[in-house]
């Protein structure tokens, strides 16, 4: 029996909240277009940032669009670089194409931050994760 949009979101967000990456990236996609919810494009930069953080290739590509175009999160160049560019090194379509033209905005120095912070979150996520508190 399909479920409800609102039985769908509810176990959405309990996925999300408990730090199902999947679910984090899915509830972030269905408020930034409303589906099944109210579009909102500040919850959904959260949950994208999220599930980005932990390496979500989808996520990382969302988001990245997110920082540049500043919908629901404050336009920066400098992040929307780091964003795309870890989706580009994940093979994501169009992360690379996006980054690049994110990249013709940047200044040298610009550039090298982001460059360092996307090594520095790829590092980070290809740790493992820490065993759940007790």
């Amino acid at each position: 029996m399909p479920q409800s949009d609102h039985e769908r979101m509810l176990w959405l967000v309990r996925a999300a909240e408990h730090g199902n990456v999947d679910a984090q990236y899915e509830l972030g996609m269905a408020l930034r277009h409303g589906h099944g919810t109210v579009q909102d494009f500040v919850r959904s930069a959260h949950w994208l940032q999220r599930a980005a953080e932990r390496g979500n290739a989808l996520a990382q590509y969302e988001l990245g669009q997110l920082y540049r175009s500043g919908t629901g999160i404050a336009p920066d160049n400098v992040k929307a670089y780091t964003w795309l560019n870890l989706a580009a090194a994940q093979g994501v379509a169009g992360a690379a194409t996006a980054r690049d033209a994110v990249l013709r905005q940047l200044s040298p120095a610009e550039t090298r931050d982001a460059q360092t912070e996307a090594r520095r979150l790829s590092e980070v996520q290809q740790q493992p994760p820490s065993p759940p508190a007790r």
